[in-house]
């Protein structure tokens, strides 16, 4: 049996996180860079694609699995209640969960992941 990792799907998420998706249902790249604070160019860097790939095709298939533990991230943030702002604030600041690393750093180092179980962690109660 294969069991792939668990992704967040559109109808699951939080009301701010929905609106992440276009036309298709499918994430939108330019909708995720605007909600993280970063250019479409610096979502392509991050997601190891060209930007030309996200411009010209921002909910195509190729990106989803990219785009998902992207989209886990923000929606654990709104879960925290976190607005736009202090999302865009949360991801550029040392936190110490972290070791006082930033977490969009992190993320652009591969270690999205990280992130993710750090505020899973938040999110149930655990600061530490």
């Amino acid at each position: 049996m294969i069991t792939a990792p668990l992704k967040p799907l559109p109808n699951a998420l939080s009301r701010p996180m929905r609106e992440l998706t276009g036309a298709q249902g499918r994430y939108d790249a330019q909708k995720v860079a605007q909600s993280l604070g970063l250019s479409l160019r610096e979502l392509a860097e991050l997601l190891g694609r060209n930007v030309s790939t996200l411009s010209r095709n921002p909910e195509g298939l190729d990106l989803q699995e990219g785009l998902a533990p992207l989209i886990t991230v923000l929606d654990l943030l709104h879960r925290t209640g976190a607005s736009d702002d202090g999302v865009r604030a949360w991801l550029r600041s040392p936190i110490p969960g972290l070791g006082y690393s930033m977490p969009l750093e992190l993320m652009r180092s591969g270690n999205t992941g990280r992130v993710r179980e750090a505020l899973e962690r938040a999110v149930n109660g655990d600061l530490a």
